[in-house]
């Protein structure tokens, strides 16, 4: 796989896990709906594993870095994401508010790898954080606060587990994902058994939506994206590509106002404004050193 990302350009490959990242909040407020969060996460992982380990039968890394990583990501990042949609976050809010990882990933980036944000970079991302919180409209966080306070855990979540892909440096970044997913089912089972019940129940009632969207998780949301992810964490700069997620909101509430009904609003179309001249601000650096 490795082989053919290398054929195109770090930055559309950043982009085409945003839009699929965007569209993933939407997939798993449906897909929460019927199914505990847990529950839900432990059929995404085994399916993972399922359709990817006869690719990668052995481990891209030790098992002990594969299971740090599966702890960050799956318990901690999408247990903390899938439980806030669960309890009640919006799609729009809990995409917003998820954004909180672009400057964690800055600051450990920094933190690990002593790598420096210039001015461009510093003004480019408080501009597109400015318009995350356009994007936001009216925001229920204030109904649900334990949802919103475990949705900014999921943002830094997202940002430790960007670090570790990056520390660990797999040189294969789909059989990582087999592997971690291996292991987060494990995690996520547990938890599952042990706080969630009526497992069968909840299986036997669930509609064809609750299906498609774990598959969308599956495929597109775990396989794709994050193998995407994951080669670009371990081969190209930190700070050149984590401000590409800031565009993920913008897909984001797009696809609930497509698919949930939701309201467009001029905050919404201010916010999207804003974010997109916040990246193009914040790769100025780069665009310079290209042609220089």
């Amino acid at each position: 796989m490795n082989k053919f990302l290398t054929n195109i350009p770090p930055l559309i490959l950043a982009f085409i896990a945003v839009v699929i990242w965007g569209f993933n909040f939407v997939a798993a407020t449906i897909a929460v709906d019927g199914i505990s969060p847990f529950l839900m996460l432990s059929l995404r992982f085994l399916l993972v594993f399922i359709i990817l380990i006869p690719f990668y039968p052995k481990p891209p890394i030790p098992i002990k870095q594969i299971i740090i990583i599966s702890f960050t990501f799956g318990f901690c990042h999408l247990g903390s994401m899938f439980l806030s949609l669960h309890m009640g976050l919006s799609s729009s809010v809990g995409i917003v508010v998820d954004q909180v990882g672009v400057p964690f990933a800055i600051l450990l980036a920094f933190l690990f790898f002593k790598e420096k944000s210039n001015i461009f970079e510093i003004i480019g991302i408080i501009l597109a954080m400015i318009g995350t919180f356009f994007l936001a409209g009216t925001p229920n966080a204030i109904g649900n606060p334990a949802a919103f306070l475990l949705m900014i855990s999921a943002g830094f979540f997202w940002a430790l587990y960007s670090i570790e892909l990056k520390k660990f440096n797999s040189k294969s970044a789909l059989g990582l994902v087999a592997w971690i997913s291996l292991f987060s089912f494990f995690i996520s089972f547990t938890i599952s058994l042990i706080f969630e019940e009526n497992h069968l129940q909840m299986i036997q009632n669930s509609s064809l939506s609750n299906w498609l969207t774990l598959l969308y998780t599956v495929i597109f949301a775990s396989i794709i994206a994050h193998g995407v992810w994951g080669y670009l964490m371990t081969t190209q700069n930190v700070n050149k590509i984590i401000p590409m997620i800031l565009l993920v909101p913008i897909f984001g509430v797009f696809g609930g106002v497509f698919f949930l009904n939701e309201e467009v609003t001029k905050e919404m179309i201010i916010g999207s404004i804003l974010m997109v001249l916040g990246i193009k601000i914040s790769f100025l650096r780069y665009a310079n050193k290209k042609n220089s």
